[in-house]
C-alpha cells in the first residue's frame, strides 16, 4: 500500500512518522501492531526515532530533500484477558493471542515541506508528486499553530500540490470526475499545544470518559474541529477545499499529537498538561501519541475495502 504523507513546512510531519513505533505500544482497532522495516534506511528510522523519543525526549530534525521508506505492519487480535483461570484456558486453547491476522506493507515518503510548494526546490522533488500521484492514500498534516509562521502557511502547500496533482491525473484521465480519487487521512497536529486544545476546550468538543482519562475529539466531530481552528482566509479555503479536491466520503479527520500530553500519575490534569519543554525542542515527559497509528490504519482499511468490492 503506497501511501503519500503531505504537509507544509514545519507541520510536524516527520514527528508523526517518528512517533508510530511508539503508538504501536497500545492496541488500535482492536490489534496489537508490529512494525518493522523493510529496508537498511526504514530500520534505522525506526531505531534512531525510538531512541529520541524515548531515551533523549527530542523532536526530530527537520527533514531536508526526500526519502522513500517501507515499513510492515503486522496486526494480532488483542484480547482482554483479566483473570488466571482466563489466562490458562487461553493458553490451552487452539492458537495464540499473538497470531498475526492482518499484515500489510506501507511505502511512504518523507519529503521536507517546501517540496510541496512552487519554487525551485518543489520542481526538483518530482519524486513527490510522482508518490502522490501512486498513493492508494495520503495522510495529509495540517498544523493550526504553523500558518502564524512566515513561509509556513497550509495555503501555498496545499494549493500548488493539488493543483499539479490533478492537471497530471487528468491528463492520465485518472479523476474521478473533477475530484482526486484518493482516501484521505486529515490529521490535525498539535492537539497538545495550549493554542489548540484551549480552543477546543472553548468550542465544546472535547470528550472525557472521567476527570482524569484523556482527553479526546470524537471522529465524528473531528471535521467541526478543524474548522473551528481556521483562522486565517488561506486555512478556511483549505478546510472547504478539501471536500471538494476530494471525495467528501473518502476524506476522515482525526485530532493528532505526536507526543501527547504531559499526565501526573498516569492522569491527566487540566492545569498541567503541556508536554513540550519552554525551548520548544523537548518534550517533559513520555511521549504518549494520539491518534497517530490510527491514521495509517484507517487508510488501510478503507484501501482494502475497495480491493475487496472491485
Amino acid at each position: 500500500m503506497r501511501l503519500g504523507l503531505w504537509g507544509a513546512p514545519r507541520a510536524g510531519k516527520t514527528t508523526y512518522l517518528s512517533a508510530l513505533r511508539i503508538a504501536a505500544q497500545k492496541p488500535v482497532g482492536g490489534y496489537n501492531w508490529s512494525i518493522s522495516g523493510c529496508d537498511p534506511a526504514s530500520v534505522k528510522f525506526l531505531k534512531e526515532s525510538v531512541q529520541r523519543f524515548v531515551r533523549d525526549k527530542d523532536f526530530p530534525p527537520a527533514t531536508i530533500g526526500y526519502r522513500p521508506l517501507s515499513w510492515r505492519f503486522q496486526g494480532a487480535r488483542h484480547h482482554e484477558v483479566e483473570s488466571l483461570f482466563g489466562r490458562l484456558r487461553k493458553k490451552l486453547s487452539a492458537g495464540t493471542s499473538h497470531e498475526v491476522t492482518r499484515e500489510f506493507i506501507v511505502e511512504m515518503q518523507d519529503a521536507a515541506g517546501e517540496s510541496f510548494g512552487e519554487d525551485e526546490a518543489a520542481r526538483q522533488n518530482t519524486g513527490v508528486l510522482d508518490h502522490l500521484l501512486n498513493a492508494n492514500g495520503i495522510v495529509y498534516v495540517f498544523d493550526p499553530i504553523g500558518n502564524k509562521e512566515k513561509g509556513a502557511g497550509s495555503f501555498d502547500f496545499y494549493y500548488d500540490t493539488v493543483d499539479r496533482l490533478k492537471e497530471k491525473m487528468r491528463e492520465l484521465d485518472m479523476l474521478a470526475g473533477s475530484s482526486l480519487p484518493h482516501f484521505v487521512s486529515v490529521c490535525v497536529t498539535k492537539f497538545d499545544h495550549p493554542d489548540i486544545f484551549d480552543a477546543a476546550m472553548k468550542a465544546g468538543i472535547i470528550y472525557q470518559e472521567h476527570e482524569g482519562a484523556m482527553p479526546v475529539v470524537p471522529s465524528s466531530i473531528a471535521p467541526e474541529f478543524l474548522r473551528s481552528l481556521c483562522q486565517d482566509e488561506g486555512s478556511r479555503w483549505v478546510c472547504d477545499t478539501l471536500q471538494s479536491d476530494f471525495l467528501p466520503e473518502r476524506v476522515k479527520y482525526f485530532a493528532t499529537s505526536s507526543v501527547g500530553f504531559h499526565l501526573n500519575n498516569g492522569k491527566f490534569n487540566l492545569r498541567d498538561y503541556s508536554n513540550v519543554a519552554e525551548d520548544g525542542r523537548h518534550f517533559l515527559s513520555a511521549a504518549a501519541p494520539i491518534n497517530v497509528l490510527e491514521p495509517i490504519i484507517s487508510l488501510a482499511d478503507r484501501v482494502r475495502d475497495q480491493e475487496g468490492m472491485a
